[in-house]
């Protein structure tokens, strides 16, 4: 038997004796299940209005509930689900939404109640003794008190009711409500009503009668998820409306935030002043032109360690270009293939005396890990990421560290100090930068553990705020919060970015970084003054076959920059006019050209990109009766129940 079939075979056999489990279970209940209450005989309310001493709405709710249990088996007395607000969840319509203060009777005498669940807008109120069944009529009478249950409409205001309401899971076969309302409040009564009968939506009218002091609402068998809702009409201001309980939660939440914001911004001081020497020592070096790219670095390296602006998307073909510059490798463009309108572009390699960077770079392009060879060809079409070109990618940036961190541009734990070539200036020693970065992994830390807090706690207050509670400050408080959390974000992002940069580097490092600044200023002068600064230059060769080596040695660092288009178009102005031959490392069936080694560079960056970006992107209810829009179910009140 094999593996595949003894596990067929198993499946199998679970499956016959879960069926077989759930007939027998269906069987049982069929025989032995609890029935509950299916039907109520009668559901009669009274409802007392008045307005207290404060001047707000206060109404008691009397209900007697007749009960046939004669047809249930293991039944303990009756359920009550009884709605705590109203107005859609904008009013709060008992003292608390956490206690209930309610008394039950059941055939003339005090009926106990089991328990009382809280649950989210209502109360559920189980009446009766776990340790008792009930069999036959039981007439159950329900006393409680609400307050605010009139809404108000600016011409008038309104008192719109469930009586039973929409969820129980028993038919009445009948249900009457009659709304008393207290002397002092009844010449402000419109006698105007009206009621509905029905699941909710319901547009049915239902019997109604206005009485001396109040009113009359009847109607008979109503299935389960039916409800009778009336509905009484005031004069505006009969009652005062209630304000909104004040939540300062959000204030204290505020309060807190703001604080620990304050100390986090602190801790950022105390970074910041570790890294004001190196700060003040990079911003005393002065930026002059220079004319020709650093010697015994390469242009990754040296974009690795520049502190200023440049365009680290193109650090990769800068490094390409490099290559072919120094004759390691060449740039070959092809005539169109049949049934094709575009040149391909493939890179050839020359020799595999490369570092460690320049190898990798190759292997990138390459899309894959395999060992480099003299003559091998690299097409520039795109390549997509794959798990080993993205280790390829993280080897990369380790090997510029490391490399830097050998030619003492960035601190290393083995080293102490290290001198500046052109001055006595020396470095912090290796303990004090390592407390530097401590303090910024202290920083970065506290500011993540923050905000998570902060957060977490802001959605919990945000989650737990209920319409009938106001919470105070919002949402201005909001707001703030979302603009000191970005921030103190972008902030920290900054700060960290700018301090861990500084005492990462050496002063040698700094020095090498205000260099390529120079370098920089040199490339963005224009042609007569880069001229002009050459002739100046004691040993500068400024033929125009001079101009050009010097050009083509300073085009990977002006893609680097951005600045390729105007430095390409000089290149193609010297090629073109001084009668000078096309490098030897650009092969090219046409004359050189600015734009087609301008789409070779493009068709570099955008494999570049896809390695890393594909990589990335794989891993990883109340209306009023009187204005046409009531219906059954649209009042506070009601609930629904059943037995349990």
């Amino acid at each position: 038997m094999t593996h595949q079939t003894f596990h067929k075979k198993i499946c199998a056999i679970i499956t016959v004796i879960g069926l077989a489990s759930i007939f027998t279970i269906c069987s049982t209940q069929n025989t032995f299940a609890s029935t509950k209450l299916t039907t109520i005989e009668s559901f009669s309310a009274n409802y007392y209005l008045k307005r207290n001493a404060e001047g707000l709405a206060e109404m008691r709710i009397v209900e007697d509930i007749l009960a046939d249990f004669t047809d249930t088996t293991d039944q303990h007395g009756l359920r009550r689900v009884i709605p705590y607000t109203n107005n859609d969840g904008k009013n709060l319509t008992f003292p608390s939404d956490r206690e209930l203060n309610i008394e039950v009777w059941r055939n003339g005498e005090n009926e106990p109640i089991d328990h009382i669940n809280a649950e989210d807008g209502y109360f559920e109120v189980f009446i009766g003794d776990a340790n008792q069944v009930l069999n036959g009529q039981q007439l159950y009478r329900l006393e409680y008190t609400v307050i605010n249950p009139v809404l108000d409409f600016g011409e008038y205001q309104e008192l719109t009711w469930d009586a039973n309401g929409n969820d129980w899971e028993t038919s009445f076969t009948e249900v009457s409500a009659a709304i008393h309302l207290d002397k002092n409040i009844q010449a402000d009564f419109t006698d105007d009503v009206i009621c509905y009968m029905g699941e909710f939506g319901s547009m049915r009218h239902c019997g109604s009668l206005v009485l001396e002091d109040g009113a009359l609402f009847a109607a008979n068998y109503l299935p389960s998820g039916h409800t009778l809702t009336f509905s009484l009409k005031f004069d505006a201001n009969t009652f005062i409306m209630p304000t909104a309980n004040k939540d300062l939660t959000l204030i204290g939440f505020f309060t807190v935030m703001i604080t620990t914001g304050f100390f986090i911004v602190l801790l950022d001081i105390l970074v910041w002043h570790n890294t004001r020497e190196k700060r003040q020592y990079y911003r005393g070096l002065f930026t002059k032109p220079e004319y020709a790219p650093p010697k015994g670095f390469t242009v990754a390296e040296m974009a690795q360690n520049h502190l200023g602006s440049h365009q680290t998307s193109n650090q990769k073909v800068a490094e390409l270009i490099e290559l072919a510059v120094q004759d390691k490798i060449q740039v070959i463009q092809s005539a169109p293939k049949r049934k094709s309108k575009h040149n391909t572009w493939t890179i050839r390699i020359l020799t595999t005396d490369l570092t460690a960077d320049q190898t990798l770079t190759l292997k990138l392009l390459s899309g894959k890990k395999h060992t480099l060879r003299v003559g091998q060809e690299i097409s520039l079409e795109t390549s997509y990421s794959n798990p080993a070109l993205l280790q390829l990618e993280q080897d990369y940036n380790s090997s510029l560290k490391k490399s830097l961190q050998q030619k003492e541009l960035w601190q290393t734990n083995k080293s102490s100090k290290t001198k500046t070539a052109s001055s006595a200036h020396q470095d912090h020693t290796t303990a004090q930068n390592f407390c530097i970065q401590n303090n910024l992994a202290i920083f970065i830390a506290v500011t993540a553990l923050w905000l998570g807090f902060s957060i977490l706690a802001f959605c919990i207050i945000l989650d737990q705020q209920v319409p009938y509670r106001e919470l105070v400050g919002a949402p201005a408080l909001c707001i703030l919060y979302i603009l000191i959390v970005l921030g103190i974000c972008i902030f920290t992002i900054i700060s960290c970015v700018y301090n861990y940069a500084y005492s990462l580097r050496t002063s040698k490092g700094l020095e090498y970084s205000r260099y390529l600044d120079g370098l920089k200023l040199y490339i963005k002068m224009a042609e007569q003054e880069r001229l002009d600064f050459l002739q100046s230059v004691k040993g500068a060769n400024t033929s125009p076959q001079g101009i050009v080596k010097l050009y083509e040695k300073l085009l990977p660092y002006a893609i680097l920059f951005g600045l390729e288009k105007s430095w390409l178009r000089e290149l193609e102005h010297y090629y073109k006019t001084q009668n000078i031959s096309a490098p030897s490392w650009y092969i090219s069936p046409y004359a050189f050209s600015m734009a087609d080694f301008q789409r070779a560079t493009n068709r570099a960056t955008q494999s570049f990109n896809n390695v890393l970006h594909s990589g990335l992107s794989n891993s990883s209810s109340s209306a009023s009766s009187f204005g046409g829009g009531g219906f059954a179910g649209s009042g506070g009140g009601g609930g629904g129940g059943g037995s349990w």
